[in-house]
Parts: structure tokens; sequence; C-alpha cells
């Protein structure tokens, strides 16, 4: 996990024995956290005692102890018992931390906190490195080890990265061979609390925001204490920040306990400081050569605390940074903060006291404003003047709120001490921080200065090298050389090994900088050239939670309090989420966070104008649960939001609403979650049993009415019959309406006159030529000329314009096929029968094909909506035998075609543990079904067998001769679609099945991943040429990076790639699918790709969501057109976008 500071230790500038070839503990009577380097073992809690070095005692051979991976939340320890005091305040932490002081802010949400690599992980006995690539260098033998905070316990309420338990991670190098060990540091918190089985000392650092919840963790804590759960006597310490070697022994230090904070003069001498919320606020010591500490130098001119982390030193000063960040009780006591934070209309300073200094009558300070140093890097003495390295934070206020929102300009700062005058310039206009020297330079003038790059900070993308002498003449940045260590890949503080470390004539620059780094995109750690992956790591938190989501509600009754207590048992011990697939910290990361809904506001035009075509409504569903989940959650559970880009004459407005389902409405009423989670809610025998036992008594106590529908409508929206549906596939639509002003109006759960009972498919494919039923034809054409339609006889021509052809001979069907002089006029609609209300919405009036699935017989069942909306009767599809995923299908002007594929409901899978029900078979053989799209019944339904092909998404299909062709993405490693989408690639490929003989073959037409693929909607059912999608470039899917358009003609011959254009977003910026819009809907002549692509787009770096518009027909895919949202819009499903023209037509939206 990323982390704090770093050592290196080596056999050849120690002269003791301190790298041992066996796994030892050395135990001494002092206040050592001594530990064999091997396997990275520390000593018992020690005693305080002032001694001389002891003579070597003899190691004593230990067993490793076993993996120790991280709880994921506050357990008894195995076989024991609580108290009933402990229970007592347990109970009394939970409602502090849920009700008193719940984790509002970022900076102390472990969701946010906690998130990709700063999960933590388990301990590691000594495991080998593969040496990937090159040869470790013979200085390297030794060992470098990294210190960070790496809770031992999930926190359950507030927690700040700097309140995590110390783990030190070691590369033990020896031979050109390495080996990684993880071990806690063993402080006496530590080890009471994982005696105790859960977290028993408070959080320092987030522990305090506020006077109540101050009171109410102070009493809890003395209460503890008086019980006899701990002694603060023995410390409170995490040993997390650092470690040095000094006096012979090494140290994992923490500055809120022994040892201090310390700096190690190359002679072997240590300097070092504590600081604190009492009198004296800073005090100065420092330890001789053999590790025996001097007499303390009380600093009494620092007059308040201050946030003092670290110090310089030279031959002959030591200097102390007093910053703006300090104690401030009075934030506390207000309310408004933690008692550690930053006081603004404080002026900085700089002390400088004689480092053999006896007392602080010879400390100076100089006033440095603007200046905040909470590195030091190095200093040295220069003449009458002392000059200091080191990172000045540029927003300090956000030193420990959003650190993200931090730049550290590394400066040099020189002061003269014969006249006072002080003078400080930047060498870099890089976010630099994490500077490391070679140490022999400690105190000394330096040239070399190798710094972690932030990206923000405390994620590291890379080191740089300063050549610090550059800018002693013309000032221009210092940058020599730097390393990025590639997208997605983040590091740590890097460390200089020098290569001869005993030749005094050696270069400064000559050796090595070596570091941790972690591959986000893969999960693979490495240090230098080591490769190093760690199994036992969890991963993703939420990293952006808005703080409106814990909301505090009326308190519940006492039997909805012991169902809560039962559900809260069961996300906690039966089931927590283990799984990073449902671990709501992983699952919410990044920009799939979600946000509060947002009322039409208007958006601002940065890029371009907007096309007349596109006035009218971009919409988009996606999940954006309602309330932070507390158990497991699946990307696919959260609740439906809308995110709708209303357009009219070039401005736009943003609207984000929730579908108010009757979850959504039971839910919000209650104020917490009530009802399970389809995809997440059953991973065992044991969950399973647990949450049904719940949910029927939930149900029994009038909590909620199944009958009421559960689903979730967060997948899709339709737009037919006209009106407009929020879709989900687990209930039925959800009709919506749009209001004038841009607003999302949920008017309620949709049945079609009681047609429709149970759920329909998110993804309708709606025919887009109009068809009309052949009793309405046969009417007379007056003042055009007589024409009927008799049976299924063809009328060839109407008046010149316009003819009426029977599409399916012997059907009560025929279709309309309207000339382009009357495609406007409304009369040749009106003659057909339709009312003038009818006739001037002949564009919502399409024909919509459809289907639910599900686990009971049948698992399949098909139907259609005439072109008024009118539901039609059921054709159930009992031929397939098990219940299978069927998220998506196809049409053509004749059939319909419906995949079978490897992922259905296996209750075997979760009554044997092995996950959700929902999963995948992979003995099961796939098949795609035709069926006529007017069948009656399944007698015609027909399944052609292909293997190694899974379909989720269905791009389009057509009619060809005697067979049927249809383009969709194959899903190439389908075990992983719901666990690891990370890992699947999406392989868009080309299906022929010849009716005729029964031949089926198939071919890809890119070899990119990709999916949510789009066509011109005016194209669905017939041969298509075109094809949008979205894809990733270097980041896995779920993410993405960019849109392609694919030409499916080029493949029909040569079968090579279909690419012809691409537009990526840039980096870190991700959008969701795209959305195609014709330039000229109506105009039957117009090319296939005239128009736009439509899609959200969100950058990462800035937190910024955009609407792009981009031209189809370009070979890049230009942008024409951006909107800067007002509102960030979270990653998100399908979307619609509905003319202006339609909307005005829909009596409901028009008055809405």
């Amino acid at each position: 996990m990323d982390s704090l500071s770093s050592s290196f230790l080596s056999p050849l500038t120690h002269p003791k024995p301190l790298l041992s070839p066996v796994p030892a503990i050395t135990k001494q009577p002092d206040f050592n956290f001594n530990f064999n380097i091997s396997s990275v073992r520390t000593e018992e809690k020690p005693q305080t005692v002032t001694r001389k070095n002891p003579p070597p005692q003899p190691l004593k051979k230990q067993e490793n102890s076993q993996n120790d991976p991280p709880r994921r939340s506050a357990a008894p320890a195995r076989g024991a018992d609580l108290s009933l005091p402990a229970t007592i305040f347990n109970a009394l932490d939970g409602i502090i931390n849920n009700f008193i002081d719940p984790p509002l802010r970022l900076s102390v949400d472990p969701r946010h906190v906690l998130s990709d690599n700063f999960a933590p992980v388990g301990e590691l006995p000594p495991t080998e490195c593969a040496v990937e690539h090159g040869s470790l260098p013979p200085c390297l033998d030794g060992a470098y080890i990294r210190n960070g905070p790496n809770p031992q316990y999930l926190p359950r309420g507030p927690y700040h990265l700097f309140d995590g338990d110390g783990m030190l991670h070691s590369i033990r190098i020896s031979g050109g061979r390495a080996t990684l060990c993880s071990r806690y540091v063993k402080t006496y918190k530590y080890t009471i609390e994982k005696d105790a089985g859960f977290p028993v000392i408070p959080n320092v650092f987030s522990g305090f925001n506020g006077l109540s919840a101050s009171a109410a963790r102070g009493a809890v804590t003395a209460a503890r204490v008086l019980a006899g759960q701990f002694n603060p006597v023995n410390g409170i310490g995490l040993a997390n920040t650092s470690l040095a070697l000094f006096g012979g022994n090494l140290y994992a230090l923490g500055e809120s306990d022994l040892p201090y904070t310390l700096k190690v003069a190359p002679d072997g001498e240590a300097f070092a400081f504590r600081y604190g919320p009492v009198p004296p606020f800073l005090t100065f010591f420092h330890f001789d050569a053999d590790g025996n500490k001097q007499p303390d130098v009380p600093i009494f001119t620092m007059t308040r605390p201050s946030f003092l982390h670290d110090f310089a030193i030279t031959k002959k000063h030591a200097i102390f940074g007093d910053i703006q960040i300090g104690m401030n009780p009075l934030d506390m006591l207000v309310g408004s903060g933690s008692p550690v934070g930053t006081d603004p209309a404080k002026v900085p300073r700089i002390g400088v006291i004689p480092r053999y200094a006896r007392d602080e009558s010879d400390m100076r300070w100089f006033d440095v404003p603007g200046f905040n140093a909470v590195h030091a890097i190095n200093a040295w003495d220069e003449e009458d003047a002392v000059v200091m390295v080191a990172p000045n934070i540029l927003s300090v206020e956000h030193t420990l709120e959003r650190m993200d929102l931090v730049h550290a300009s590394v400066e040099k700062v020189r002061i003269d001490l014969k006249t006072g005058m002080v003078s400080r310039h930047p060498v870099s206009t890089r976010n630099l921080d994490f500077a490391v020297i070679n140490p022999a330079y400690m105190g000394k003038k330096n040239k070399y200065v190798y710094a972690a790059i932030g990206d923000p900070m405390p994620k590291v993308t890379g080191v740089v090298k300063l050549d610090v002498s550059v800018s002693e003449g013309d000032r221009r940045d210092c940058i020599v050389a730097s390393r990025m260590y590639g997208p997605g890949c983040y590091g740590g503080e890097p460390f200089f090994v020098a290569r001869e470390p005993n030749n005094l004539e050696a270069d400064e620059d000559d050796g090595y900088v070596v570091s941790y780094v972690h591959d986000e995109n893969s999960g693979v750690s490495s240090t230098s050239s080591l490769k190093i992956e760690n199994k036992s790591k969890f991963t993703s938190a939420n990293k952006k939670m808005s703080p409106e989501l814990l909301k505090k509600r009326n308190p519940p009754s006492l039997l909805v309090s012991l169902l809560n207590a039962v559900d809260e048992h069961i996300n906690t011990f039966i089931d927590p989420p283990l799984r990073p697939s449902v671990d709501p910290r992983h699952v919410l990361a990044d920009n799939f966070a979600p946000v509060d809904e947002l009322p039409p506001t208007d958006c601002e035009v940065i890029h371009g104008s907007l096309p007349q075509c596109l006035n009218g409504v971009y919409i988009r569903n996606g999940p954006n649960p309602q309330f932070f989940p507390r158990g497991p959650h699946h990307l696919f559970d959260g609740d439906g939001m809308l995110h709708a880009i209303r357009i009219s004459n070039g401005r736009a407005t943003l609207c984000s609403r929730y579908v108010k389902t009757y979850k959504y409405a039971t839910e919000r009423d209650v104020g917490y979650a009530v009802f399970p989670k389809v995809f997440s809610g059953f991973n065992s025998l044991i969950a399973a049993a647990a949450r049904g036992m719940v949910t029927a008594a939930r149900i029994l106590a009038g909590q909620f009415n199944t009958s009421n529908g559960s689903g979730l409508a967060n997948i899709s929206l339709g737009f037919f019959g006209g009106s407009l549906y929020a879709l989900c596939e687990s209930d039925l639509p959800y009709r919506l309406t749009l209001a004038s002003d841009g607003d999302v109006v949920t008017v309620g759960r949709h049945d079609f006159d009681g047609k429709l009972i149970r759920n329909m498919t998110a993804h309708p494919k709606v025919d887009p030529d109009t068809v009309i039923p052949l009793s309405k034809c046969e009417i007379s054409l007056a003042k055009r000329g007589e024409r009927d339609v008799v049976g299924d006889r063809k009328v060839e021509q109407i008046d010149g314009d316009s003819s009426f052809a029977a599409t399916a001979p012997g059907k009560e069907v025929a279709e309309a096929v309207v000339g382009e002089s009357l495609k406007n006029d409304v009369r040749a609609y009106q003659v057909a029968g339709y009312t003038q209300e009818q006739a001037t919405m002949k564009e919502a009036l399409c024909e919509v094909f459809a289907f639910r699935y599900g686990p009971i017989r049948p698992f399949l069942t098909f139907f259609r909506f005439d072109d008024s909306g009118n539901k039609q009767q059921d054709v159930p599809i009992f031929s397939m035998a098990c219940p299978s995923f069927v998220h998506d299908f196809a049409i053509t002007e004749k059939h319909a075609i419906f995949p079978d594929n490897q992922i259905g409901i296996n209750p075997m899978d979760m009554i044997l543990g092995k996950g959700s029900a929902v999963g995948a078979n992979l003995a099961k053989v796939p098949r795609l079904g035709v069926i006529p799209r007017y069948a009656k019944d399944e007698s015609e339904m027909r399944w052609f067998n292909v293997p190694g092909y899974n379909v989720l998404h269905v791009v389009n299909a057509w009619d060809d001769g005697d067979s049927v062709v249809m383009v969709a993405p194959n899903i190439l490693s389908i075990e992983h679609t719901f666990e690891r989408m990370n890992l699947i690639h999406l392989s868009m490929e080309k299906v022929i099945i010849n009716l005729k003989t029964g031949v089926v073959w198939r071919h890809p037409v890119s070899t990119r991943s990709l999916d949510f693929g789009v066509i011109n909607p005016a194209y669905v059912g017939k041969k298509n040429k075109y094809v949008c999608n979205k894809f990733a470039v270097g980041t896995p899917m779920p993410k993405v990076s960019g849109v392609v358009k694919l030409d499916l003609s080029v493949s029909e011959e040569d079968r090579c790639e279909c690419i012809v254009a691409s537009r990526m977003y840039g980096p870190r910026c991700y959008g969701g699918e795209p959305f195609f819009v014709a330039t000229e809907p109506d105009d039957p002549e117009a090319d296939e790709d005239d128009g736009y692509l439509v899609s959200h787009v969100h950058d990462e770096s800035t937190r910024e969501s955009k609407f792009l518009v981009m031209d189809a027909k370009s070979s890049t895919l230009n942008i024409v057109a951006a909107l800067k949202l007002p509102g960030r819009v979270p990653y998100g499903f399908h979307g619609i976008f509905v003319r202006a023209s339609e909307l005005s037509k829909a009596p409901e939206t028009a008055q809405a």
C-alpha cells in the first residue's frame, strides 16, 4: 500500500551485525523497537530507561508468524468473549461513529481515505521476489524498509490517513536475490487491540471533531482506561511514519510516542525533538554516537503548539519550522473540526539554534511569511548564513483535509544570521515532496535531490532528479532527469543508495534510487527491479461519497431497530463484503461514487456551438445508491438516477434526478436501506438464508410490500407509444415526464393497462418504420385517387407519392412506406384510421419488441407493443431449458434473435459458498435463438449452438437472404463478468446464421475491447455500415477512455480491422456509452453517418464532467461542441436522445 518514509540498511556501512541471515529477535530491556531485518520482527513494548549499550546478546530463533490479513471489521478475537463493559463501550463507540460524529468529511471518511492502494494489507512472511528486469547491484545487499499506516481493523468511524497502525515492508537483498516481508510494528496499541479483537485507543487525527464528539470519545476512552482495557502510560503511538538507524539499533518512528523524530548525522550522532500541546511545545535533544541520549533543551520561545513534523541540521545548527498548522482547540470547541488545523493569521517562522546548545538562549526566530514546510530535504552552513531546501505547501489549509489540492513547491531558503535577512526562491514549478538526498551529504552542501511527483498528492506518479545548484544563477527549473512510473502506476518516497558508500571520492549521484511502485491496473507492486504481488491485499474504497448521503432520521421502532441490528450483524460477520466486486469501497470508487440530485441548472458552452438537430433532451441512466452500503454492494445494485441535458437553440441545462421507484421512496422515508440486493446480497447459503429471513420479517412488519415492485430502474430508457420510460429488467418500466424547464418527473410504475404483470427487459427494440394494421388500411384516399387494400394485395401507388405494402403476406399487418413529399404530411396516416393526435405523433408511433426473463419457467417470454403502445400477447419460450441472463436481444425485419449465454442462475454456487446465485456456467454451450418477430407461439423458435459466444449487449442485426446477421461484442472471459470486469475483453464480432442449412460462422471486426455500441437508430433491424463503440485503452472496463467508429463493410472480404475513426478523451478522462443523433432524421437520402455522437465525459484530475458533441462523419470524430456541466455525472449505463419535435407531441410531457 502507499505509505510514508523509508530507510536502507547496508552491512557495508554499519559495523554492528544488524543484518542476520536467520529470523531472530534480540530482546533488550530498553525502549528500542529492535527487529531482525530478515523477518521484520519487533520487540514487545519497551520500558523507558537510560542505559549504556549492553554487550551483544545471543540471538533466539523464533518461528515465523502466519500471514494475518487485516480484519474487515472490528470483531472479537477467535474464542474470546467480550466482557460486559467492553460490550457497552463498543456500543457507545458505534453510537458516536454513526450519530454523534459520523465520518462526513472526505479526509476522515475511511471509504475515501483507504481507497485504491491506500487500502491495508495483511502481514506477509519473508517471501521470494522475482527479478523481472535486469539484476540487483551488489551495493543493494542489505535491506530496504518502508514504514506507513496500515490499520489493523477496518475503521467503523472517522479515520485519517495518519491514524493507521505502523507496518514495515522490508526487502532483504543478498547476492542478487531478494525477499519481501511485511510486518506490523508491535506497538502497545497494536498488541492491546489485537488481543481484544477490536479498536480500543482513539484516533488522534480524526477522533475529536467538535465538542460533542470530543466529550463523548473522551468519556468512553476514560471509561476504557478505568476498566483496565489499556494503560496510556505504556504509550498510544502508532510507529507508522518512518525509520532510523543509530547507536547500532533500528527504530520505527511515530511522533506521538517513543522514540521521537530525529536526524542521523554521517558521524553517527542523532538529533531529534518532540512537540506537543503543552509547554514546552518544542524540546530539542540529541544522541551521541553510542546511542546515549543527551539532556533536553526545552524551547519556550515557541509560544503556541505547532505541527513540527520535520526539521533540518547543518554542521553547526538545527533548523525548525514554526508553520501555520498547529493545535487549535477553539475549532474543536465550536464544532468546526479537528483540534489540529491551520491558522491563516499566523506568520510562519524558522528557528535556528546551535546543534549542541545546552539551553535555548541562542535560539533565533526569523519570520518567513507564506513558507510552510512539513518536510525538510537538507540544510547547510554557508559563511554567515544557513541554507535550507524544503517543499513549501502553497495551500496549507488543505494539508490535512484535501491533500489532493496541495501543491508542494520545493524552495531554497537562505537566512543571513548576521543581518537577519531571509531570501527564498523555488527550484522547480512541479508538485514535489518526499525528497531525499545522498545520506552522506546530510547537513552539508549538496547538489542533487530526488523528489516524488504528486499527481496529486499523496499519490506519486514518478520521481525527478533536481540539481539545486542550477538555480543559483538564473533561477531556472532544476529538474535534470525524471522517471514516470506509467499509466495507473504510483509509487512512494524514493531512497538513494550509494554505489560506493565508503569511497570519499565518489560522485554525489553515483548510486541508485529505489522505491516501491504499485500498478493499480494489475494490482502488482514492484520496487527497483523487483516484482512483488501481495495476495492478501484488499482494494479500492469509495473516494468521493457525498456527506449528504449520511442523513439523520427519526429513531426507528424497536422491531425495526432489531432488524437493522441483524442486518448489520450479517454484513459484518456472516457475509462481509470481502470480494472487490461487492466491496462498496471498491465498487463506488472514483467517479462511480454517487451524487445528489441537481435541479435544472444552466450549462456553460466551453467549446464550439450546439447543432440545431440537438434540440431536445439527452438522458443517461445509471446506478446511484441513495445510501452508502453497509454491506456487500455490486455496481448493478444502485438506485437509478437520470442525468438529463435539455438543449434548446444553443443553450442547455443539466438536471439529475432519482427515478422515484417504490424502493427509492420507501428507503428515503425510513432513512436507510431496506430492500435486499439481487447481485450482492446472496453470496452463500447462510447469507441467503439470513437475509431472506430478515427480508421476510421486514415484509411482515409492514416496512415494504413486494407487490409494489423492488426494481431499481437504473439501466436504460425507452421512448415509445408517446411516453418516456426508465427501464430495469427486474421490474416494470417507470413512466417519466419532462417539464419545460428540463426537470425530470417520475409518474410511476407502468403496467400498460394491466397487461404487463411482470418485469420487462431494459433493452426493448423500436422499429423505426411505422407499422399499420391491415384493417386500418382498408380506406380510400379522398382527393388523392381511390385505391383499396384488400387482403394482402399490394397497392402500388397512391397519387404518385406513396404506397402501402403488405410486408408479411398472410399476416394481419402492412407497412406504410411514405414517400418524401408526404414525410411531414399527416394525412397519409389519418386516412389509415389514426386520429389527428395520433397522426401528429407519427414519429413516436412505432412498434416495439421486448421480452422478460427470470428464474422460474418460462425462463424467457417474448412480446411486443403495437404502434400505439398497446402490449400484445406473450409468447413464452419453454425451449430455454434453464434460466439465463438474457440482458439484450436483436430484431430484424422478420426475426427476433436471443442469446442464451453461459451466465445464468446457479443456486448450487450459492449453496456451496462459491458466491452469488448469478454466475457463469462454463459447462454450458452458448446458443442463439431465432424466432419470427410476429410469432404467436414458440413453435418456430430455432436454437443454434455457438460455442464460446457470450453476448450481453447487441449492436444490430438484419436479414440477408436465407440468413440472419448479428453484430455484437463477445465476452471472451465470461467468468469474470460480474467479479472482475477489468479482466474481460469484449471482441466485436459479426455472426451469420444460415437458416436454411443451420450453419453458423462468425469473425471479429476489431481486435480492440469494445462495448456499448450504437448505430443510427433509423437502421435498427436493417443492414447498417457504421457502429460507434466506447472503448478502453490502458484502462480496463468499466472505465471508458474513448470512442471508435467501425465500418462493418470493411470486414466483409478481407476480415481486416474495421476501425475507421477514433477519439480519445485525454489523460484520466473517461466517458460512457455514446449516442448517435442524426443531422436530418426525416431525410431518407441522408448518409448513415451524417450526425453527431454525444456522451458524458469526466475528468478525474479536475473532477469536472463535460458533455461532448462529436462529428460522426469526421475521420477523427472532431469535437464540435462541449458543455461544462454544473454537477458531476457519475459513470453509468445507457442513454437516449429524444427530439424536441417528439417531446412536443407527447401530451404528458408537454403538460409536465
